[in-house]
C-alpha cells in the first residue's frame, strides 16, 4: 500500500490523483455516515465531488475504491458535468427574457393614433374601436396601460 502511495505520487499528476482518491473516499464515508444506513441520500455537493474526482482516477481504480457508489453511478455524475461543461462553453449565449413578451407594436401605433386623433376617447371607446378595426380582442385595461406608457 505505501509502495503504491509512492508511485503514485512520482508519477505524472500523481499528486492529483492520490488527492482525488483520498476526497472520494471521504466523501463517501461521509455520505455513509447519513441517517439513512440503507442508500444514504447523495447532495449535489456528493455528486459534484464524485463526478470531479472521477476525472482524476482511472476505471480500474475507480471499481476498487467504490465503496457506497456504483463506479457507473460516479461515472455517470462525470458525464453530466462534462455535458453541463460543454453546455455551458457552446450553448447559447443569450438569456430568454422572462415575463411577458409586451404588446404588438402595430397595435401600440393604432392605440396612440386614435388617442391623438380623438383626446376625448377613453379607453373602453378605443379598445371598441382597435378591436371592430383590427379583430384582434384587446382590454381597456390594455389601452390604459399603453397610454400610460
Amino acid at each position: 500500500m505505501i509502495l503504491r502511495t509512492y508511485l503514485i505520487i512520482l508519477s505524472p499528476g500523481g499528486v492529483k490523483k492520490l488527492s482525488a482518491e483520498n476526497l472520494n473516499l471521504r466523501r463517501q464515508l461521509i455520505a455513509s455516515t447519513r441517517k439513512n444506513p440503507r442508500s444514504p441520500p447523495l447532495s449535489l455537493l456528493d455528486r459534484l465531488v464524485f463526478g470531479f474526482t472521477a476525472f482524476f482516477i482511472s476505471k480500474s481504480r475507480l471499481e476498487k475504491i467504490s465503496i457506497l457508489v456504483k463506479p457507473a453511478t460516479i461515472l455517470k455524475f462525470h458525464r453530466a458535468l462534462v455535458n453541463k461543461k460543454y453546455g455551458l462553453l457552446f450553448g447559447t449565449k443569450g438569456k430568454k427574457k422572462l415575463g411577458r413578451k409586451g404588446f404588438d407594436p402595430s397595435i401600440v401605433k393604432l392605440v396612440l393614433e386614435i388617442k391623438k386623433r380623438n383626446p376625448c376617447y377613453g379607453c373602453p371607446k378605443i379598445a371598441l374601436l382597435v378591436s371592430n378595426s383590427t379583430g384582434i380582442s384587446i382590454s381597456e385595461q390594455t389601452v390604459r396601460r399603453i397610454l400610460r406608457k
